[in-house]
């Protein structure tokens, strides 16, 4: 992540392939992933230096998708 050059980053957290769509598993992995991302955020904030700017989902068919953008933190 040092070597990325661009100010800003957006990561996203999804379904795994392989699931079951229409079992309870569906909304089960949904909370799985916002944890995940949860995480993720926070490792990139403390060994990398990146800020949260917003994070939003959208549903596409039956499962959810998280998004956080990120930016890098001023060095000032």
């Amino acid at each position: 992540m040092r070597t990325y050059s661009r100010k800003y980053l957006v990561i996203c957290a999804q379904p795994r392939r392989g699931l079951a769509w229409d079992s309870g598993l569906l909304k089960a992995d949904h909370h799985g992933n916002l944890s995940r991302l949860t995480s993720c955020i926070e490792w990139l904030d403390v060994y990398f230096g990146w800020e949260l700017v917003s994070v939003f989902t959208r549903q596409v068919d039956k499962y959810y998708i998280h998004h956080a953008m990120l930016r890098r933190r001023d060095p000032n």
